[in-house]
């Protein structure tokens, strides 16, 4: 089991106390944000898996951090990806597919593709289509539906207590090619989880415990991602608040200092879907998003943008 505290990211007004609490809380963190959202004695348990992905026939590419750099593909056929996330040194290694917008060149954007991983906050005029987040010396699959265009993928690589490096590769994505399974024939998601803006969709009360592919959706109108929590009880965006103002005056919420993280999908667009395959263990869940909105700059989880369901 990993622990990895929670990192600055950018100061919210949150209101009411809560942006106190918020400040205080950021401004002396140091690590890597949402992609381990865990705090103080939170701890860290990846669930990820790949039964289901590797079962499925689709087109495969790799990302990979090694010794000597990275290792991306520069050209792919549009449609569903199997994406492999691998770090094979002592970094942990991010990863999300971003188209940028017109005339932006890759040194300009890297600043901005950085605050988007780091700090959570999405800038206007970009298009992101998914990815993750994988820790040292080990790997992580899954899907993404990228359709024809000129993309990017957004790499980067930290440690605890040191800054991220953000690498920017040109990636073109050519005219679709039928998958190796057609799409209509496979059973792309044995659970739903819409994003919509300010709430999730979808996700039923109770899940089987095992293998689960997960069909994550951007339904609304801002881009999102999905940090999910096992948590000793179901939780609400008033529950999150509090831990903030907890965190503040030095008086944690235990619940929150159960809190494990076990998963992540990184920012998509509205219109996109991502993959990804969790093994969960029984007990309670809680999926968050921490995706700043850019009209209340405020993170979606203390908009209401947080739902509870069991594993059994």
């Amino acid at each position: 089991m990993l622990a990895h505290p929670v990192s600055r990211r950018h100061l919210l007004p949150l209101g009411a106390g809560a942006a106190l609490a918020a400040a205080a809380v950021i401004a002396n963190l140091s690590a890597p944000i949402s992609r381990f959202r865990t705090a103080h004695a939170q701890s860290a348990d990846p669930a990820f898996s790949s039964d289901i992905i590797d079962a499925l026939g689709l087109p495969e590419i790799e990302i990979v951090h090694t010794a000597d750099g990275f290792r991306v593909p520069t050209r792919v056929a549009a449609g569903l990806l199997a994406v492999t996330l691998r770090s094979e040194t002592d970094l942990l290694l991010y990863a999300d597919f971003m188209q940028l917008p017109a005339g932006l060149s890759l040194a300009d954007a890297t600043p901005t593709a950085l605050d988007a991983a780091a700090n959570d906050l999405v800038p206007p005029g970009w298009t992101f289509a998914g990815g993750n987040n994988v820790v040292p010396h080990a790997e992580l699959r899954f899907v993404v539906d990228l359709p024809a265009g000129e993309w990017t993928i957004a790499t980067s690589v930290y440690h605890d207590g040191a800054d991220e490096v953000m690498t920017l590769h040109p990636l073109t994505v050519t005219a679709a090619s039928p998958a190796a399974t057609p799409v209509a024939e496979t059973p792309m998601g044995d659970v739903t989880m819409l994003l919509q803006d300010v709430a999730f969709g979808g996700i039923p009360e109770t899940i089987p415990a095992g293998p689960t592919l997960m069909q994550i959706e951007n339904v609304g109108t801002q881009p999102r991602q999905m940090v999910l929590f096992r948590t000793p009880k179901a939780l609400t965006a008033e529950d999150f608040a509090g831990f903030f103002a907890g965190m503040e005056t030095g008086t944690p919420d235990p619940v929150w200092a159960q809190a494990v993280w076990v998963g992540y999908a990184a920012v998509i667009s509205p219109g996109f879907t991502q993959w990804v395959e969790f093994d969960l263990t029984p007990g309670t869940y809680t999926a968050t998003s921490w995706t700043v909105d850019p009209e209340r700059d405020t993170p979606a989880l203390l908009l209401g943008m947080v739902q509870s369901f069991s594993v059994a």
